[in-house]
């Protein structure tokens, strides 16, 4: 009697079973990051063409000027928050998602405060959004939801 073959395919299939669910794990979680980064980038679009606009307007525009901005922001997004409680960062912006990855960004030429103070807080969904010059002894754009 051969008992090396009564083992040999039951292992074989075990080895099998192993290795497919590795493979099905491994693809999964790359497409698992690959979301999350798409899901990022959709949020980056949205955010980049608000603080282009906010420049442009900061460099150009005169106090009490305002424009609406459309945005559509994933439901994967925490906040986006613009502006700081410390004057000296409020040129600062960030982006949270829901599962704690957080963006951090500076820009060169604008400086933002929300509608009832130094800090401007959007959430997901589809929104418009006004960006405001105001000047109270500094510039600033004003960021709020219409």
């Amino acid at each position: 009697m051969n008992r090396r073959g009564i083992l040999e395919l039951p292992m074989q299939y075990i080895i099998g079973a192993i290795v497919a669910g590795i493979s099905i794990f491994l693809i999964s979680m790359a497409a698992y990051n690959f979301w999350k980064e798409n899901e990022i980038n959709k949020v980056m679009k949205e955010v980049k063409k608000l603080v282009n606009e906010a420049e442009l307007m900061y460099l150009t525009g005169e106090k009490e000027t305002n424009i609406t901005i459309e945005i559509n922001l994933p439901s994967s997004i925490k906040k986006i928050v613009f502006g700081s409680n410390d004057e000296r960062m409020s040129n600062h912006y960030y982006i949270l998602m829901d599962w704690g990855t957080n963006k951090s960004f500076f820009a060169k030429n604008a400086k933002f405060k929300g509608k009832n103070g130094n800090v401007a807080i959007l959430y997901e969904g589809r929104q418009r959004v006004v960006l405001e010059i105001i000047e109270n002894g500094d510039k600033y754009v004003r960021v709020y939801k219409a």
